[in-house]
């Protein structure tokens, strides 16, 4: 009779520790890499935002996720002073991420960063005038939700400063995890 009654107390035991195991599972720690698009409003610049980013990222056993990121963003729109087009013109942000992990299964990640900007544009960059790049800062929020097989959705905002260009930049994009 003790021994059925240690049998069960162990087997308690085992199921209790593997559910235990199974809620502690980190959905966003490791190395990623995804597609977005979005609208942008830079000032005079405005039209659709299109890019790709790849990053890596570490979740502490208390929820918290550090992070750090590199986007590339091409604009394809107006520009609302006449000047014509910004076919050409690409986002490059250097960016770190900190965020929690919340909810049922803790597939909810809240992030806020901050971080390096630079818009080239290709189209004069090349030309006879030798426009330089131009540099600044994005601060940025965002949401994620883990959708599971190590796939991924988010929405984020930005405030971007890039020198000549100063707005927002509102994107939606699909992540994969390694």
């Amino acid at each position: 009779m003790v021994v059925i009654r240690y049998c069960i107390l162990a087997l308690a035991l085992v199921v209790g520790s593997v559910s235990v195991v199974a809620q502690d599972k980190k959905h966003f720690s490791g190395v990623y890499l995804g597609l977005e698009s979005g609208a942008l409003d830079l000032g005079d610049d405005n039209g659709i935002a299109f890019g790709g980013f790849l990053g890596y990222r570490y979740q502490t056993d208390g929820n918290m996720v550090f992070g750090a990121e590199l986007d590339l963003i091409g604009q394809n729109g107006s520009r609302r002073a006449g000047d014509g087009d910004n076919d050409g013109t690409a986002l490059v942000q250097l960016l770190g991420t900190v965020g929690f992990v919340a909810g049922r299964e803790n597939r909810n990640l809240y992030t806020f960063g901050a971080g390096y900007v630079g818009e080239i544009d290709f189209g004069d960059f090349f030309d006879d005038e030798g426009s330089l790049p131009t540099d600044g800062f994005t601060i940025l929020a965002g949401y994620e939700r883990a959708l599971g097989s190590g796939f991924s959705v988010r929405v984020r905002g930005q405030y971007v400063d890039a020198g000549r260009s100063k707005g927002y930049l509102a994107t939606v994009g699909l992540l994969f995890s390694f």
